[in-house]
């Protein structure tokens, strides 16, 4: 047989098995390729990829995409581990509610087989980033139909989520929070947990729909949409959000489509832990009025202004040793005041002195389990 009637008998086969020798090529270096193309977008993986492959490229960039807010993990590095993963796992992945399930499908042996661990990330869950989380009675940060208005198409702003009323700081106030600040128990949060709700207005624009975005103060806003919201309709959702652990604003929130309000009550904090530190445990906190009058605070707490001008916070179960616990005062008064707190069995007692002389003042406190 000749060299053309070769061709024509197994020319297409041949053409088949060069086709199917690119397609291998091309999922022997995608991983590579990939990662090195931070849009992920399905056109290009297409020309690198089978047609088959197509859609797990696109979910696996939605995945990093609507994930990444959520871990100090790269977006190239998240991609890689969606994308890794099988069917089974992606499924479940697809019905998550938090960032720590995903975690754990990625890491843990693929749903209904008892194979080996899967291998994707390395680095989620390392214990000198986790975090403890500390819940609060819900605290209002931000109200925007009470200071600078609803937000527009495209506009983006930052806020605090935590902080205490005194001499020159109202920033939780500024922002149409409570007005005596939000505290929080161990100070700078590593992250917040909060209700952030959408109460659209009128004139309508884009259609009525618009969405919002939430990330640590000074990073890029990513993709993920937290929120999605309707005109006519008030639309609140439950989040977990890093904040930018320095000293000024927190969080930035931006809106995209229909005009709308903004408001964010921050039901508990985050923070991080040494796990090889004997670290102090809060067991109680709260406002009081300057007459006695417990205004927010833990459940476990009681005060009271006694006829020996002192403030009395009851905290059952304290124990009897003086060195049980420790107790932090912020005084909320007009003029400078020193600030004595002493332990007597269940109760805390405190004073203010402007010089020699006692004086009522509101104040914030918190008081810690020494370990």
């Amino acid at each position: 047989m000749n060299n053309q009637a070769l061709v024509k008998k197994w020319g297409a086969s041949i053409v088949m098995a060069i086709s199917i020798l690119s397609i291998h090529q091309a999922l022997a270096n995608d991983g590579v390729a990939l990662t090195d193309d931070r849009d992920y977008s399905t056109e290009q993986a297409l020309g690198r990829l089978a047609a088959e492959k197509a859609d797990k490229v696109a979910i696996a960039r939605e995945f990093a995409d609507k994930w990444s807010v959520f871990t100090d993990e790269s977006i190239d590095t998240l991609f890689q581990a969606f994308y890794n993963a099988n069917d089974q796992q992606l499924s479940a992945i697809e019905n998550a509610q938090d960032y720590e399930s995903v975690r754990s499908i990625l890491l843990g042996p693929p749903p209904g087989s008892s194979g080996t661990l899967s291998k994707t990330l390395n680095k989620l869950g390392d214990s000198n980033k986790d975090l403890v989380y500390s819940p609060i009675v819900p605290c209002r940060v931000v109200d925007t139909r009470k200071k600078v208005g609803a937000f527009s198409s495209g506009t983006k702003r930052a806020y605090y989520v935590w902080g205490f009323l005194g001499p020159g700081k109202t920033n939780i106030f500024n922002q149409g929070g409570n007005k005596f600040g939000c505290v929080s128990p161990r100070g700078e949060p590593a992250a917040v947990h909060m209700v952030i709700s959408a109460n659209p207005v009128a004139p309508e624009s884009n259609a009525g729909k618009g969405n919002v975005q939430v990330a640590p103060h000074g990073i890029a806003i990513p993709k993920a949409v937290l929120l999605k919201y309707e005109l006519g309709t008030n639309i609140t959702n439950a989040v977990t959000v890093k904040t930018a652990e320095i000293a000024g604003r927190d969080i930035d929130i931006q809106v995209n489509g229909q005009k709308t309000h903004i408001v964010i009550d921050v039901m508990g904090y985050y923070y991080k832990v040494d796990k090889n530190d004997a670290d102090r445990l809060p067991i109680a906190f709260g406002y009081i009025k300057a007459d006695g009058t417990k205004v927010s605070g833990t459940e476990n707490m009681t005060s009271h202004y006694n006829s020996v001008f002192e403030y009395v916070i009851t905290i059952p179960g304290l124990g009897t040793a003086l060195n049980d616990v420790s107790t932090i005062v912020t005084p909320n008064c007009s003029s400078h005041v020193t600030v004595n707190a002493g332990k007597l069995g269940d109760k805390i007692l405190i004073n203010f002195r402007e010089g020699s002389s006692k004086k009522k003042c509101a104040f914030q406190f918190v008081t810690f389990k020494n370990q």
